[in-house]
């Protein structure tokens, strides 16, 4: 009955309906595959283009942290200014690994540590969310 709806012109010269075949739908979908694995990669190009900035502006607050935490020359030799250049050693060869390595390895090597450590890791996601939650509010 639809059939019978159709106007003459919706038929091919050769008796068939202008339809779409069984292979375009297919196609279509496969193209549209094809375009949102395209997005993708571009979105995951930018975002480790975004990752690595990131790093390596991280990495420059880390050493001008340091700098900040190094004592002056003639500070007396107290438990606080020893304090205070263990941390700045720290900061700097976090620095210097962020700068040296790249977002895959830096990955692997958390994963590892985690893994080998969790109840360090445990306690430094936990220390991080209550200082995001802190900025935040």
């Amino acid at each position: 009955m639809v059939e019978a709806l159709r106007r003459d012109d919706e038929y091919e010269p050769d008796g068939s309906s202008g339809s779409q075949s069984d292979d375009e739908p297919k196609n279509n979908v496969t193209h549209i595959a094809n375009r949102a694995k395209q997005q993708v990669g571009h979105g995951m190009a930018k975002a480790g283009e975004e990752v690595e900035r990131g790093k390596d502006e991280l990495a420059g607050v880390l050493d001008k942290t340091a700098r900040r935490l190094e004592p002056a020359e003639g500070e007396a030799d107290s438990m606080r200014t020893k304090a205070r250049l263990r941390a700045a050693t720290g900061l700097e060869s976090t620095a210097a690994y962020l700068r040296t390595h790249n977002r895959n390895e830096i990955d692997r090597d958390a994963m590892l540590y985690a893994r080998n450590h969790p109840l360090h890791a445990l306690a430094f996601v936990l220390i991080l969310g209550m200082i995001i939650r802190r900025i935040l509010r």
